[in-house]
C-alpha cells in the first residue's frame, strides 16, 4: 500500500441544483494554502463553462392552425357563384340586369332551357349572357385566390412543401391524364396528399406515409452515406472502422443526438394527412456536456487510484484535441491540488470531446444535404442552413463562455492571491515572525506526520485516495466551487464531502478525518483531535481494516482517512481482526498465506516479507489452515499484524 509520493488532497465542493440557484450559501468556501488557492484561479476557478439553463428536454409545440393553401381555391363551386349571381344573392349580373333577373327568377326555377329558348327566346339569351359573365367572376375569382395562396405560401412554414408536394403530383397526374380540366380538378382534390418524393427516393408528408423529420431524416441519410451504406439504412453498424461509429452505432442514435441538440421539424403535406406541423427546439451542448464531464470524472479517478494505468484508461480519457499520456496522470497524482486539477481537467477533456462530436454532427449533414433528393430540394436545403448556423453559434458558444469564465476569475482574485504571497515571501526573506499566521495552513497541509503509517521501513497504510466531486443525484454538476478543508475548522469538514459513494452512507458526525487527522467523540462525550503519529493508531484501528458494512457491524463508528475504519477504542479494533480472522468467509476455512495475502495484497504490500513475519513470530508453516489455530495462536497472529501495521502515538487535543 506504498505510494512514493504522500498525496495531500484537497478537496472540491460540487453544489447539485438548477443553474438560477446562485446563493453564496451553496458555497461553503474554506481558505486554505495560498499556493492552491493561485492553482486554482489560475485555470479560471469554478466551473470551465456555464451549467444549461435547464435539463429538461423542451416538449414539442404543434402548430394549431394554419392556412390551407393546397384546398381553399378548390372548395369554390361553380354551381353556388353562378347561382348567386342569377338570383341576385351577390352583386355582378345583378347591377346590369336586377329588374330582368327578378322577373326571371320562377322561369329559371320551372323551365328547362329549352322551353325557355322557345317560348322566350329574349329571356333566354339574358340569362345565358348573365351564366356567361357569373363564370368570367367564377374564374377571376379562382385566379385571384391562387395568387393570394402563393403569396402566403411565404409565410407559412409547411406551405411550400405542401405547394411542391402538389406540383410533383400533378406531373404525375398529367402522365395519365390527356384532359386537362380533369386533371387541374384532380390536382384540386388531391393536391399534397402522394406526399412528397423524399431520401432514398421513398415518398413522405402524404395520407397514410411517414412524416418529413427534416433533420432526422437527413443525419441518418447522412450517417449512412458517409460509412457506404443506402441511404434509408437502419441498422446498427456491426464493423467500426473511424471517428463516426465510435460515436454513434446507428443512424438513429446520431439523428437523436442531433435533435436533441438543434430541435427538429416534423411536417406533412396535406392538411388531413395525419399529426399537424411540430417543431422540437433543441437544448444546445451545455446538457451534454454536463454529462460528459460527469462520466470523465468517474474514468479519471480511477485511473489516479490505479495501481497499474493501461493503455484503454488512457484512450478512454483523451481526445483528439487532449491526449493524456501516463506522464501527465503522475503529474496529477503527485500534484497536491490533484483534486482541483482533476476536477478542472475532467472538464475541460468533456468539453474537447463535445465540441469534437459536434463537429462530426455537423460533417454528418453536410454529407446529407448532397443526397439526391434532398439536394434538389430547395426548402429543405434552407432549413438544414438553418440547422448548421445553429450549431456553429453553439460551438462559439462554449468558447466565448470558456474565454469570459477565465476572464473574469483571473483579475480581482488573483490579485489578492499575488499579494498574499507577495507578503508571504518578505516574512520569509526577512526571517521575521508571521503574525498573521500567513505560512500556518501551508504547515497543516504537509503534516507534522512525514513518515505517516510507517513502521520501520515496513508496511505502511495507503495514501489518500484521490477523489473527484462526482454528483451522485440528477441535478448535473450545478457550479464548481473550490473548498479546501486544511486546519482547524472543523465545522464543515464532518459531512465528509470528500467521500467516495460507497463510504458515504458510513458518515458520521461523531467519528470523521479532518484532512490526515481524525476527529471522534469519546465514551465521555468529548470532541477529540488526533494529529501525527501513525494511521492505526489515530483511527484506534490496530489492524487498518477499511471501513465497511462488516466493520460497521464489528463495531466501527465512522469513517477516517484514507477510507479506513474508526474504532471507538483500540481494544474494539484490536477485536475487530480477531473476528474477521476467525470469522471472515475469506479468511476461517484458508490457509495462513493465503489470509496474509488477502488482508495485505501484494498491489498495496510486500506480501511474501508480510507472511514470513507473521510465520516466525507463530512458528507455524505458511501453509497452516486458519481453521485450525488456537485462539492463543490467532492472537499471537492479531499481535504480528498489529506491529506490522505500525502503532506510534501522536498528540490528542480537546476541540469542545
Amino acid at each position: 500500500m506504498k505510494l512514493k509520493t504522500k498525496l495531500h488532497t484537497l478537496t472540491v465542493c460540487l453544489t447539485i441544483g438548477f443553474a438560477c440557484t446562485y446563493s453564496q450559501a451553496n458555497t461553503d468556501y474554506v481558505q486554505g494554502t495560498v499556493l492552491s488557492d493561485k492553482v486554482f484561479y489560475q485555470i479560471g476557478g469554478g466551473s470551465a463553462v456555464m451549467p444549461p439553463p435547464s435539463r429538461r428536454r423542451p416538449n414539442e409545440l404543434a402548430l394549431g392552425f394554419g392556412w390551407k393553401s393546397n384546398l381553399t381555391c378548390g372548395n369554390f363551386d361553380i354551381k353556388t357563384t353562378v347561382k348567386n349571381q342569377l338570383n341576385g344573392i351577390t352583386e355582378g349580373f345583378k347591377d346590369l340586369y336586377s329588374n330582368v333577373i327578378q322577373s326571371a327568377t320562377g322561369a329559371v326555377a320551372s323551365l328547362p332551357a329549352m322551353i325557355i329558348q322557345r317560348a322566350n327566346p329574349q329571356l333566354y339569351d339574358l340569362l345565358s349572357n348573365g351564366m356567361y359573365q357569373a363564370k368570367l367572376d367564377f374564374d377571376s375569382l379562382k385566379t385571384s385566390c391562387e395568387e393570394m395562396s402563393e403569396k402566403l405560401a411565404d409565410y407559412v412554414m409547411d406551405s411550400k412543401w405542401a405547394k411542391a408536394a402538389g406540383l410533383e403530383n400533378y406531373k404525375d397526374i398529367t402522365a395519365n391524364e390527356p384532359d386537362a380540366k380533369k386533371a387541374k380538378k384532380q390536382l384540386e382534390k388531391e393536391q399534397g396528399e402522394k406526399g412528397i418524393t423524399w431520401i432514398g427516393g421513398e415518398k413522405h408528408g402524404g395520407k397514410g406515409q411517414k412524416p418529413i423529420e427534416i433533420l432526422k431524416d437527413v443525419i441518418s441519410a447522412g450517417f449512412n452515406m458517409s460509412v457506404g451504406r443506402k441511404a434509408t439504412e437502419k441498422s446498427a453498424i456491426t464493423q467500426c472502422d473511424g471517428r463516426l461509429c465510435t460515436e454513434w452505432t446507428s443512424p438513429e442514435d446520431a439523428a437523436e443526438y442531433g435533435r436533441k441538440i438543434l430541435g427538429d421539424r416534423t411536417l406533412t403535406t396535406c392538411d388531413d394527412c395525419g399529426a399537424p406541423t411540430k417543431s422540437q427546439p433543441g437544448t444546445g451542448l451545455a446538457p451534454e456536456i454536463e454529462s460528459r464531464t460527469i462520466e470523465k470524472m468517474k474514468k479519471l479517478e480511477e485511473t489516479l487510484n490505479a495501481n497499474t494505468i493501461t493503455a484503454e484508461q488512457l484512450n478512454s480519457l483523451s481526445t483528439s484535441t487532449i491526449a493524456v499520456t501516463r506522464g501527465l496522470i503522475e503529474s496529477l497524482r503527485e500534484s497536491p491540488d490533484a483534486t482541483i486539477l482533476g476536477a478542472r481537467l475532467a472538464q475541460e477533456l468533456a468539453i474537447s470531446h463535445e465540441l469534437e462530436k459536434a463537429l462530426v454532427l455537423r460533417r454528418v449533414i453536410l454529407v446529407g444535404m448532397k443526397e439526391p433528393n434532398v439536394a434538389s430540394n430547395e426548402e429543405a436545403q434552407k432549413d438544414l442552413e438553418v440547422s448548421l448556423k445553429r450549431l456553429d453559434q453553439e460551438i462559439e458558444q462554449i468558447r466565448m463562455e470558456m474565454d469570459l469564465q477565465k476572464f473574469i476569475s483571473t483579475n480581482t482574485a488573483i490579485a489578492i492571491i499575488n499579494n498574499r504571497v507577495s507578503e508571504q515571501q518578505q516574512v520569509l526573506d526577512s526571517n521575521a515572525s508571521d503574525n498573521g499566521k500567513l505560512l500556518g495552513h501551508l504547515s497543516e497541509l504537509a503534516g507534522s506526520d512525514a513518515l505517516d503509517n510507517s513502521n520501520q521501513g515496513g508496511f505502511s497504510a495507503k495514501d489518500t485516495y484521490i477523489y473527484l466531486p462526482i454528483p451522485e443525484s440528477s441535478g448535473g454538476l450545478g457550479h464548481l466551487n473550490g473548498k479546501y478543508s486544511v486546519g482547524n475548522n472543523i465545522s464543515n469538514t464532518s459531512s465528509n464531502t470528500n467521500l467516495s459513494p460507497s463510504l458515504q452512507k458510513f458518515q458520521s458526525k461523531d467519528a470523521y478525518a479532518d484532512g490526515r487527522a481524525t476527529i471522534y467523540r469519546t465514551s465521555d462525550g468529548k470532541l477529540v483531535k488526533r494529529e501525527g503519529g501513525t494511521l492505526a493508531w489515530r483511527n484506534n484501528n490496530p489492524g487498518n481494516i477499511r471501513m465497511s458494512d462488516w466493520a460497521k457491524a464489528n463495531g466501527a463508528i465512522g469513517v477516517g482517512p484514507s477510507g479506513f475504519a474508526i474504532f471507538p477504542t483500540p481494544e474494539i479494533g484490536k477485536q475487530a481482526i480477531v473476528n474477521l480472522l476467525k470469522e471472515g468467509k475469506y479468511y476461517r476455512n484458508n490457509t495462513i498465506e493465503g489470509a496474509i495475502s488477502r488482508y495485505a495484497p501484494p498491489s498495496e504490500n510486500n506480501t511474501a516479507a508480510y507472511i514470513s513475519f507473521v510465520t516466525n513470530k507463530l512458528g507455524l508453516p505458511a501453509s497452516t489452515k486458519m481453521s485450525s489455530l488456537t485462539d492463543n495462536q490467532r492472537a499471537v497472529i492479531v499481535d504480528a499484524i498489529t506491529k506490522k501495521e505500525g502503532w506510534k502515538e501522536g498528540t490528542t487535543t480537546n476541540i469542545n
